[in-house]
């Protein structure tokens, strides 16, 4: 557990995407989902979800939150100097969103035009709600709702399991509770 926030320039820094499938979702009208191939012990960092990356200001962002805002992940800024470590953010670290967010803005990571199973698995990671009952998609049968959770590195977006995984499993995440909101929302990375 001690080394999943240890990331590094790769997108797949502990070479879980192996252990990683695209298939179809059990989620009824979801499409595709990302499913273990093979046994995943609890905090296992799965990797980098990838996209295009773009600020507020930046010509057909607003466009891009409009039509892509399923795929898009509000990440806080935390720019570390060079030879610094990482700043990493949880979702629940309103402190340091906020710190960062406010020196350095926010970066959206769009993974919409991402879409290669083989380079951006985590893009497949379906979104249910929490166990706490609000507005979402229904978790499969026999799913307990998430077993993925996110965090922030930097202006990059990381996956981390929070149950084991057999194989066969679905990956699941909860976006946030600006995702369940009816129409959607673009505050979609702490929330």
């Amino acid at each position: 557990a001690g080394r999943v926030f240890e990331v590094n320039a790769s997108s797949d820094p502990r070479g879980a995407w192996r252990c990683l499938e695209v298939q179809r979702s059990k989620i009824d009208g979801a499409g595709k989902g990302l499913f273990a191939r093979c046994p995943l012990g609890n905090n296992t960092l799965l990797g980098e979800y990838r996209g295009e990356r773009f600020v507020m200001g930046q010509h057909g962002a607003n466009v891009k939150l409009r039509n892509d805002w399923s795929y898009i992940w509000k990440v806080p800024r935390c720019l570390a100097k060079k030879g610094q470590p990482l700043t990493v953010i949880r979702r629940k670290d309103r402190t340091s969103a906020s710190r960062c967010s406010t020196a350095n803005g926010f970066v959206y990571v769009d993974a919409l035009p991402v879409d290669s199973e083989a380079t951006n698995p985590l893009r497949f990671v379906n979104g249910v709600k929490h166990a706490s009952g609000k507005d979402g998609a229904t978790p499969p049968a026999g799913s307990a709702g998430p077993n993925v959770e996110v965090f922030f590195a930097d202006d990059r977006v990381f996956y981390y399991n929070i149950k084991p995984l057999d194989v066969g499993q679905e990956l699941l995440v909860d976006y946030g509770s600006g995702y369940w909101r009816v129409g959607g929302s673009t505050s979609l990375g702490i929330g």
